[in-house]
C-alpha cells in the first residue's frame, strides 16, 4: 500500500461533514437543507448558518472539502451555473469523484434545467429532484446519506438547531438603531423654480428651503420674499445638460430638507452626522405608529434619551 493510498484511507475515515455549495439566490434552500440535515445528526458546512456543529466554517475551503468533507452538496440552478465561486467547488468536488472513484458530489436539482444549459461535467449525473418539493427532495438525499453510511456524528442535533432558531429570533439585549428612508409622498408641485440671483443675495430667511447650485443659482418649491429672475422646470425631467444638474436630483434634495425640517417640528433630534432620530418625550405615549409596507398598522417604541444636565 502506498503513501498516497494511506493518506486517502485516512482522509475518508475522518471526513464527518457535508458541505453545501450553493450560488446566493438559493440561500434558503441552503439554510433549510443544513438545519434539516443538523436535525437528523449530519454535520453541515454552510456559511449561512456558521455555528451550529460547535465550530466555526473554515477559512480554507478547498483544504476543508479535500480533508473533511465526507459528500458535497451541489445545489444546481441557473444561477449556480453561472457563478464563480460554486463552479470553483463543484470543480474541486469532481476532481475529487475521479480521485477516490466515489460519487463525492450529490447534485440537487433546484429549478428547470435543460440538458444542452448543463456543462460537461453535470450533465451526465443522477440528479436529487429539489424544484418541485424541497420536501420530498429531503427525502431521496436522507436516503442517499443511508445508502452511502454518511457519518451522524451529532447525537444532539436537534437540540442544536433548537438552541440555534431561539436565538435567531430572541430580542437582543442591547440596543439598537432602527433606520428608515422610506416615507410616502402624496402630492409634489409640477415644477421646480430655478432662480438666477446678484451676487449680493442674501438669504430672505432661514426657513426658506432651497438648493444653491452655485453662488448665484438657486432651486425650490417656492419663491423667497425678495425678487429673483426665475424659470419653472418641471422636476422629474433627469436631463442634467441643459441645467448642469438634473431636476429630479433637486426635487429628491429639497424633499429630503422638507422632511428633515418637518421632524424637527414634531420634536426630533438631530444628531452631529445630521441624523434624525425621535425620541420618547416627543411622543404621547412613547410609541411611533405607522403603516408598514403592506398598509397595516404598526408601531416601535421611540429611542430612549438620557438627559444630561
Amino acid at each position: 500500500m502506498t503513501v498516497e493510498d494511506n493518506a486517502l484511507i485516512t482522509t475518508q475515515s475522518t471526513a464527518d461533514h457535508l458541505f453545501i455549495s450553493y450560488a446566493t439566490e438559493d440561500g434558503e434552500l441552503a439554510e433549510w437543507l443544513t438545519l434539516r440535515l443538523t436535525t437528523e445528526g449530519y454535520k453541515v458546512w454552510c456559511d449561512r448558518v456558521k455555528l451550529l456543529g460547535g465550530e466555526s466554517y473554515p477559512r480554507d475551503i478547498d483544504k476543508a472539502i479535500k480533508t473533511q468533507t465526507f459528500r458535497m452538496l451541489a445545489l444546481i440552478s441557473k444561477d449556480s451555473l453561472a457563478k464563480e465561486n460554486p463552479l470553483k467547488e463543484r470543480t474541486l468536488g469532481h476532481s475529487i469523484t475521479r480521485q477516490r472513484k466515489i460519487d463525492f458530489v450529490i447534485p440537487l436539482l433546484v429549478d428547470t434545467i435543460r440538458s444542452d444549459e448543463l456543462d460537461g461535467m453535470n450533465s451526465d449525473l443522477t440528479y436529487i429532484p429539489f424544484r418541485d418539493s424541497w420536501a420530498q427532495g429531503l427525502l431521496q438525499l436522507i436516503k442517499k446519506l443511508r445508502s452511502i453510511n454518511a457519518p451522524k456524528p451529532l447525537p444532539n442535533g436537534a437540540k442544536l438547531v433548537s438552541d440555534w432558531v431561539a436565538q435567531q429570533s430572541s430580542l437582543p439585549e442591547t440596543q439598537e438603531r432602527l433606520w428608515s428612508n422610506l416615507f410616502e409622498i402624496k402630492s409634489l408641485p409640477s415644477s421646480l423654480y430655478k432662480m438666477t440671483v446678484p451676487d449680493d443675495f442674501k438669504l430672505p430667511t432661514k426657513s426658506w428651503i432651497h438648493h444653491r447650485q452655485s453662488s448665484g443659482v438657486f432651486w425650490g418649491f417656492e419663491l423667497p420674499d425678495s425678487n429673483v429672475n426665475f424659470i419653472q422646470v418641471d422636476w422629474d425631467d433627469n436631463r442634467r445638460n441643459i441645467h448642469g444638474i438634473a431636476p429630479v436630483d433637486v426635487a429628491a434634495m429639497l424633499v429630503k430638507e422638507h422632511v428633515r425640517k418637518l421632524c424637527l417640528q414634531k420634536g426630533a433630534r438631530e444628531t452631529l452626522d445630521r441624523s434624525l432620530y425621535l425620541y420618547q418625550e416627543a411622543t404621547t405615549d412613547g410609541w411611533l405608529r405607522f403603516l408598514d409596507y403592506r398598509g397595516k398598522q404598526s408601531r416601535l417604541l421611540a429611542c430612549v434619551v438620557s438627559q444630561v444636565n
